[in-house]
């Protein structure tokens, strides 16, 4: 007897979705060094260099990811940016997988997958080194766990689920909106029946035993988080109608797997194959509900998407099987494909920064997705962030330079933001610049470290201010670019002398978070 026919894995489903999530890899790869760092990468890789249980803004991992980047690869560009592409090439990958769980072949698992390749948001997020991109891998991640437990009832995957939503929580808070999501869904479907067993409950204790640590450092620390959480509240994020909410979530899904997500919706609460499945349904819609309500960031609700769109592929697959339509199946994947392409300049630095400008300006400013409430000019926020800090340290580098040697030593950096004080501490190394501080987010936990009475380069911050800090305030320089953050440009770089305040009380009252 001969030996069982075998599917070459180049063949396989494995090596389908392996393809479509290697494209997405190389698409970023490609782009990796077009523009610059990135705003809140400096401040990542400072929490890299200050190892904690937390921080202001999110939990430890982003430090633990920034100290392994920075000790391993180095802080390149490509270095910083290997592993969130890496994230997100394997969040494409899993997309396929759920498909596959909800009972999908081929044509569906690929779908999955490729929409979540070309969803805007995700190839925005995806681009560079920060908390988002490892949330919505381990999200997807823990979705797929949820759905094989679903499928096969193997109860002691709640085991698993428990290690990822841990990892999750201790990633971003974000994921205990995906808990109450979760436990929501069981609570509304037959699937209620599994809280009575002790699986889910053992896996919810290992995600709070991994989660402690965290917890324990937030109350150390006075709840730092919640405060930050109030500044947002009064103002920072933009307020969208319900109108704006919708559009901008289908644009970040990509307005051609909007009929997908449609379909996902149908195939999780009205057809019958998905009927098993319904928990994630009605978990997306707390979680819709509850980001609307709290006008949270439009991008929150980005790897929740990805189930939807899982279903919504196999939907179609169900629909091209019982009535044919060669055509369309063919069809719909190279319209997303090129739809993909001419939407890609809006979430990656694909065009140098005139012609990014021109095309943001031929969609209307951003298109209409805004997540706080700042200026803009010429480019959206999230490239114009990554624009303006080599400079922006050549300058403050050239400042230092001038000073007299006897000031140089025991001089510091004092920036207005993390992303200044961030992009000093990184950048100005081979400069030999002194280190900055700040008393904007996390920066000002740290502290002032030793300084004492030297010689302060203030860089952002308003005359006013200083004069009340130091005895003698001096304009150095003016920092601009013309592709920068409006709020970054036209700042003063002041030397200061003279602090005339208790520096420790000063410090104290001075931390903003925001």
């Amino acid at each position: 007897m001969g030996d069982a026919k075998t599917t070459p894995w180049w063949r396989s489903d494995n090596a389908l979705l392996g393809g479509i999530a290697l494209a997405k890899f190389i698409l970023h790869l490609a782009f990796v060094n077009q523009y610059g760092y990135f705003r809140d990468e400096f401040y990542y890789l400072a929490c890299g260099r200050h190892l904690d249980w937390g921080y202001v803004d999110f939990p430890p991992v982003i430090g633990l990811m920034g100290a392994f980047v920075q000790g391993v690869l180095g802080d390149s560009l490509l270095a910083v940016r290997f592993f969130p592409i890496l994230a997100g090439a394997g969040l494409v990958f899993v997309t396929g997988l759920i498909a596959r769980e909800f009972g999908g072949k081929r044509y569906a698992q690929a779908m999955a997958a490729l929409c979540a390749l070309v969803a805007p948001v995700l190839l925005g997020n995806h681009h560079f080194f920060g908390v988002n991109v490892f949330e919505q891998f381990l999200w997807v991640l823990a979705v797929y766990v949820f759905a094989r437990i679903l499928r096969a009832g193997n109860l002691k995957l709640w085991l698993v689920f428990g290690v990822v939503a841990g990892i999750g929580l201790m990633t971003k808070l974000t994921f205990l909106f995906f808990g109450v999501s979760v436990l929501l869904g069981l609570l509304l479907t037959s699937h209620r029946k599994s809280l009575l067993t002790p699986w889910p409950w053992l896996g919810g204790l290992i995600a709070f035993g991994i989660f402690l640590p965290h917890i324990l450092w937030q109350i150390g620390h006075d709840w730092p988080t919640l405060k930050l959480t109030g500044a947002y509240a009064s103002g920072k994020t933009y307020d969208a109608s319900l109108l704006e909410a919708v559009y901008m979530q289908a644009l970040a899904i990509h307005p051609l797997s909007v009929p997908i997500w449609l379909a996902g919706m149908w195939f999780l609460f009205r057809d019958p194959e998905g009927k098993n499945y319904r928990p994630i349904g009605w978990g997306f819609a707390f979680l819709a509900v509850a980001f609307t309500a709290l006008s949270a960031k439009f991008y929150w609700l980005a790897p929740a998407h990805c189930a939807i769109l899982a279903g919504g592929a196999c939907a179609l697959e169900q629909t091209f099987r019982n009535r044919g339509r060669t055509w369309l199946k063919v069809a719909y994947p190279v319209a997303l494909v090129i739809g993909g392409a001419l939407t890609a300049p809006m979430a990656l630095p694909v065009l140098p920064p005139p012609q990014a400008v021109a095309f943001n300006a031929f969609l209307g400013g951003d298109a209409g997705v805004k997540h706080e409430n700042t200026r803009l000019r010429g480019l959206p926020q999230h490239f114009a962030d990554m624009f303006g800090w080599q400079e922006m340290v050549e300058l403050v580098a050239e400042v230092y330079e001038s000073l007299p040697e006897k000031d140089k030593d025991g001089c510091i950096v004092l920036a207005d933001n993390y992303g200044n004080a961030g992009a000093i501490d990184l950048l100005g190394k081979k400069y030999g610049l002194p280190h900055a501080i700040c008393t904007h987010n996390n920066y000002h936990l740290w502290g002032p470290g030793e300084f004492s009475d030297g010689v302060v380069i203030a860089v952002g911050i308003e005359e006013e201010e200083l004069n009340t800090l130091f005895d003698q305030v001096t304009l150095a320089a003016t920092f601009t670019h013309p592709y920068c953050m409006p709020y970054e440009n036209n700042k003063p770089i002041y030397v200061c002398r003279g602090l005339r305040v208790d520096l420790e009380k000063a410090w104290a009252e001075a931390g903003h978070y925001i």
